[in-house]
């Protein structure tokens, strides 16, 4: 049920797009000045992502951590809940 497609897609594709974008529009320049310019926008990409991620988990109850969620998962897993914390 947990999607990893979009993860692994996205860990695949992402270096093959800089490589490729290094040989169309950056061909002159050596890879080490190239690699040393890519700082700024991967970590501009994983700021993003993180905001994102931050909107989705606090944008609705159902993505947050919380005992519902919890009773859920262990339900799904079919494990004995453990009410004592309850």
């Amino acid at each position: 049920e947990y999607p990893y497609g979009p993860i692994c897609l996205f860990t695949i594709t992402t270096p093959m797009w800089l490589l490729l974008l290094k040989h169309v529009f950056y061909q002159d320049l050596s890879t080490r000045v190239y690699v040393s310019w890519l700082s700024g926008p991967l970590f501009f990409l994983s700021v993003l992502t993180g905001v994102a991620w931050v909107a989705w988990a606090f944008g609705s109850e159902g993505n947050n951590w919380n005992s519902i969620t919890r009773l859920v998962d262990v339900d799904m897993a079919g494990c004995t809940p453990d009410f004592s914390e309850y």
